[in-house]
């Protein structure tokens, strides 16, 4: 969905519509970060899973 936004944006600047170039890349740049969010969080969630996963097979308790 990014890059379809981007694409939008450049065909638009290149046509000379710069407001419709510039919405929509708004969006490409919302999507973007919110994509590089979502991987860190994920990314955040799966090492604390391994860890409790390698704490419960060394006998550790929180």
């Amino acid at each position: 969905m990014k890059e379809a936004y981007n694409g939008l944006s450049e065909v638009y600047s290149l046509s000379g519509n710069n407001k419709e170039a510039l919405k929509y890349y708004k969006l490409y740049i919302t999507y973007r970060d919110s994509f590089k969010i979502m991987m860190k969080m994920q990314k955040k969630i799966t090492e604390t899973q391994i860890q409790s996963e390698f704490d419960k097979k060394r006998g550790v308790q929180s």
